[in-house]
């Protein structure tokens, strides 16, 4: 949170413990245009519950923008992530948004690094899209 302070650029900031309470009750519906998780998926022990709630923050249209590589700390990761490599990683956040509801489409992009065919420094996104309201 002292990062955050420091951020002249920020009007407001929020430091929350997704975990312990998945909820961002403070903000109405449909209120954000994006929403990024920057390299902590692999530490929601909620994640359905935390892909709910963004969801109902998001706008129609709006998208949630979720980042990661193959590092962690192994003492905070999910099991399944522990266990499984970067495909993989990819198939858990898919699912995700795939078994929440109000997703209209999901991508998965590879940003990873690569030099002489050897991969560098992985990077992954996964992006959900919330539907659209209808007509």
């Amino acid at each position: 949170s002292k990062e955050m302070e420091l951020n002249k650029s920020l009007t407001e900031y929020h430091v929350l413990d997704l975990n312990t309470t998945p909820s961002l009750s403070f903000l109405p519906d449909g209120v954000c245009d994006h929403v990024v998780c920057c390299v902590s998926v692999d530490y929601l022990i909620q994640p359905y519950k935390v892909f709910t709630e963004i969801n109902r923050i998001l706008k129609p249209g709006g998208t949630f923008i979720i980042s990661f590589s193959n590092r962690c700390f192994f003492t905070k990761a999910i099991f399944a992530w522990l266990m499984t490599n970067d495909p993989y990683h990819l198939y858990i956040v898919s699912t995700y948004f795939h078994l929440t509801s109000g997703w209209s489409k999901v991508t998965v992009r590879d940003l990873s690094n690569y030099t002489s065919h050897q991969l560098t420094d992985p990077l992954y996104l996964v992006e959900g899209t919330k539907e659209a309201n209808p007509l």
